[in-house]
């Protein structure tokens, strides 16, 4: 069993379980909830929907994560987690990007399981904004 997690937008966050399609690379959503979520409590969110579902640490083959594109904290702090999780528990991650925005079975489903990496980065789909840029003062410009 694969966890699926989708941290894309900053009020919400997307959890699943996926199946290993049996003679095929992709896999099977077998259950899928979209969890009202801050991105400071994902990991929270996370370790509740995986004992809602009965599922222990040990029960996890891999994790299945979509990188982007979405909003860049809650994909930050989103990938953060999934990839601790991924070093602590060792085990392999498949990183998704889903520009195209295919539904969640469609995505899953055309992935391939055994293309795994140690760590998934982000996709932006632009420039994040983190501050604005500040104004020059004149007195600056005197020294």
């Amino acid at each position: 069993m694969y966890l699926f997690v989708s941290p894309h937008d900053l009020s919400s966050a997307v959890f699943g379980l996926v199946e290993r399609v049996e003679g095929g690379k992709g896999g099977k959503v077998r259950e899928v909830r979209k969890v009202e979520t801050q991105p400071e409590r994902i990991l929270q969110n996370l370790i509740g929907y995986l004992e809602d579902q009965g599922i222990g640490r040990k029960q996890l083959e891999g994790i299945v994560v979509v990188t982007g594109p979405g909003s860049s904290t809650a994909l930050r702090a989103g990938l953060s987690v999934v990839n601790t999780i991924a070093f602590v528990q060792n085990l392999p991650l498949l990183a998704l990007s889903n520009k195209e925005e295919k539904p969640l079975e469609e995505l899953v489903a055309s992935a391939d399981l055994s293309k795994t990496e140690r760590f998934a980065i982000p996709y932006y789909e632009k420039e994040p904004r983190i501050t604005k840029q500040k104004e020059k003062r004149l007195w600056m410009n005197c020294f």
